[in-house]
């Protein structure tokens, strides 16, 4: 299995709508460590990142880094880190 997995969520169909569909990522040998999020439609949009350190979630939003617990419901690429791995 490869140390780092990387989900890339998107619907292809339509660019101009959001994917709705729920999916339940559950593997036991993977944790999340990172993901970013896209607020926006298919014409314009922004990006914002979080990622997981010492079991503290920081996002970066710009210039700005705060520590704030990510949004699954904007989530479009999600990053897990095979346990027992560090970056």
């Amino acid at each position: 299995m490869p140390e780092i997995l990387v989900f890339y969520v998107t619907d292809t169909s339509n660019k101009n709508r959001k994917l709705e569909t729920e999916i339940n990522f559950q593997e036991s040998d993977y944790r999340l460590y990172a993901l970013i999020c896209y607020y926006g439609g298919g014409q314009c949009g922004h990006y914002i990142a979080y990622t997981c350190d010492n079991g503290k979630w920081y996002k970066f939003n710009d210039a700005f880094v705060t520590e704030d617990p990510p949004d699954y419901n904007h989530a479009y690429i999600l990053f897990y880190l095979k346990l027992g791995n560090s970056i």
